[in-house]
């Protein structure tokens, strides 16, 4: 009875992460050399300039990343058109906001890109909706985007 009980049981364990062990999220990563004594680790999406046009729209998320340094996000349902960047940061007022000269991570090199518009797709190569983009080339439309990691 006690094999069947566990046997139950793991799929209701594996409802809250992947198969693979991961959370499920929009976004997934790991953040590695996380300074110590700095204050709370936390996440946040932060609008990024294309060209000196500014992305102001910034959601911050005030998440604690879990053992080991994974993380899982959800992004803005109805964000506006342009670049984000999921960052980790040192929280050193927690005040829960990111302000620009708290320990950040550095840049991966990637962005995500949301587009309202299938007009945009026709002449960009994005898709309507998130896309993922790295150095400059589109890796991936819609979410999930695993493997997101941050390092200090």
């Amino acid at each position: 009875m006690k094999k069947v009980l566990s046997l139950l049981a793991l799929p209701l364990a594996l409802a809250s992460c992947s198969v693979f062990g991961v959370p499920n999220g929009d976004v997934t990563g790991t953040i590695s050399n996380a300074p110590t004594n700095q204050g709370t680790i936390r996440l946040a999406v932060l609008g990024v300039s294309f060209g000196g046009i500014s992305n102001t729209s910034v959601n911050q998320i005030a998440v604690t990343p879990g053992s080991g340094g994974v993380y899982s996000i959800s992004l803005p349902q109805n964000p506006s058109d342009g670049g984000y960047e999921v960052i980790a940061y040192a929280d050193t007022n927690n005040d829960g906001q990111y302000e620009s000269g708290e320990p950040r991570t550095q840049s991966n090199g990637k962005t995500l890109v949301y587009t309202s518009s299938n007009l945009v797709g026709t002449f960009t190569g994005l898709s309507k909706g998130w896309n993922l983009v790295q150095n400059g080339q589109i890796v991936k439309s819609g979410t999930p985007f695993n493997g997101y990691d941050l390092s200090f």
